[in-house]
C-alpha cells in the first residue's frame, strides 16, 4: 500500500509540472492588430515577473481592458495600480503600462497561489483583484471559502462600493469574451493528443521521413528521426514546455545548426535541428503546437529537413510511436 501511495503521489507531482500534455493550453481570442501588436512586449515582461505561462492570458486581459479603444496611452489601464510611479499622474507611454501591467498582475497570480493558466479559480480570483484590488483576494478567502463567483464579485463590489459599484463584477466574463480554455482544434496540424506529442511538422510529414530513428547514418545508428521538407516550413512544438536552448546565432551549433530544445518536465525534452530560423527565445514558455523555428539545412545537413528527437531521463528514444498516442503517459506511469 505505502508503495502504491508513493506512486500516486509522484505521477500527481508530474502532472502538475507537465502542464498542458495533462490539460490543454487556453487561448486569447478576438484580439484586435492592436493588442496584437502588443505581443512581444507582454512576452518579455512576462518572462522577466516569472509568469511566462500567462501571455495569452494577458493578451486577452489587455483586450478586455481597452480593446475598443484606438490609441490608448495605458492599455492596461493600470495607472491606478499605485506601481506607476515613473507617471504617478496617469500612464501614458502603452509601453510602460505594459511593464506595470504585467508586473501587477503577476502579483495577483502569487498571492493567489496560481498554479498555471488552467487553475481556472485561483486564475480568475487573479484577474478579478486585477480589476478590484487585493482585497478582493482576502475578501474572497475569508467570506467565500477561497472560491471565485460572480456573487462573491457582487458582494464584494457592494462592500466597497457603499451604495453603488465598485469595480466590474462581470469582469470574468468580460475577460472569456478574449480568452478560450481546453484545446483549440484545426489551428495547427499534427496529432494532437493531450497525453503525448503532437506532430512537429504539417500534415503529409510521414510521407517525408527520410531517416528512422536507429538507422544506420555515418557509421553509427542515428539518434533522432529525419522529416524532409521545403525550407521554410513552419516547425511545431510538440508538446508545452519552457525553451532551454534556442540557438539563432551559431549556424553549426554542435552539428544541428541552429536548434531548438523545450523541457517538457522532468526527463522530458524535445529537440529540433537544422531549422533556417528560430522563432522563439530562450527561457520562453511555449504551447503545444506553436511555431517555434522553420525547416533548413544548418549545421551537418545535406538537404532541407528536421531532425526531431525526444529524450527520456536524458536517453533519447525513437519519437515516432509517441506522436499522437498515449504512449509517453503509458511510460511515464511506469517509470514514475
Amino acid at each position: 500500500m505505502a508503495i502504491w501511495i508513493g506512486v500516486v503521489v509522484l505521477l500527481l507531482i508530474f502532472s502538475n509540472s507537465f502542464g498542458s500534455l495533462a490539460s490543454s493550453a487556453g487561448r486569447a481570442i478576438n484580439l484586435n492588430d492592436r493588442v496584437e501588436s502588443y505581443r512581444s512586449s507582454i512576452t518579455y515582461w512576462a518572462q522577466k515577473d516569472g509568469i511566462p505561462e500567462y501571455v495569452e492570458v494577458l493578451l486577452a486581459l489587455c483586450m478586455a481592458e481597452t480593446g475598443i479603444l484606438d490609441d490608448p496611452g495605458d492599455p492596461f489601464a493600470c495607472s491606478e495600480s499605485g506601481l506607476a510611479v515613473k507617471q504617478p499622474n496617469g500612464i501614458t507611454d502603452p509601453e510602460y503600462s505594459i511593464e506595470i501591467g504585467v508586473y501587477c498582475f503577476s502579483l495577483k497570480v502569487k498571492k493567489t497561489g496560481c498554479k498555471s493558466p488552467a487553475d481556472k479559480n485561483n486564475l480568475f480570483k487573479a484577474l478579478q483583484a486585477y480589476n478590484m484590488g487585493d482585497g478582493f483576494i482576502d475578501f474572497c478567502d475569508t467570506y467565500y471559502g477561497g472560491v471565485w463567483s460572480v456573487e462573491c464579485a457582487r458582494a464584494y463590489s457592494e462592500k466597497m462600493g457603499g451604495g453603488s459599484t465598485y469595480g466590474n463584477p462581470n469582469y470574468i466574463e468580460q475577460f472569456l469574451r478574449c480568452y478560450t480554455f481546453g484545446t483549440i482544434s484545426g489551428t495547427y496540424p499534427g496529432s494532437l493528443n493531450s497525453r503525448g506529442l503532437c506532430a512537429p511538422l504539417e500534415p503529409g510529414w510521414k510521407q517525408n521521413i527520410t531517416q528512422h530513428f536507429g538507422g544506420m547514418y555515418s557509421g553509427s545508428p542515428h539518434k533522432g528521426m529525419d522529416i524532409g521538407m521545403p525550407e521554410g516550413t513552419p516547425v511545431y512544438a510538440a508538446a508545452d514546455g519552457k525553451v532551454t536552448v534556442a540557438n539563432a546565432s551559431d549556424s553549426w551549433g554542435y552539428s544541428w545548426g541552429y536548434y531548438v530544445k523545450i523541457n517538457h518536465a522532468e526527463g522530458v525534452d524535445t529537440l529540433y535541428a537544422h531549422l533556417s530560423s528560430v522563432a522563439v527565445s530562450y527561457g520562453q514558455y511555449v504551447h503545444q503546437g506553436d511555431v517555434i523555428g522553420y525547416v533548413g539545412s544548418t549545421g551537418n545537413s545535406s538537404g532541407n529537413h528536421l531532425h526531431f528527437e525526444l529524450y527520456l531521463e536524458n536517453n533519447r528514444v525513437d519519437p515516432y510511436p509517441y506522436i499522437g498516442t498515449d504512449l509517453l503517459s503509458k511510460y511515464l506511469e511506469r517509470t514514475f
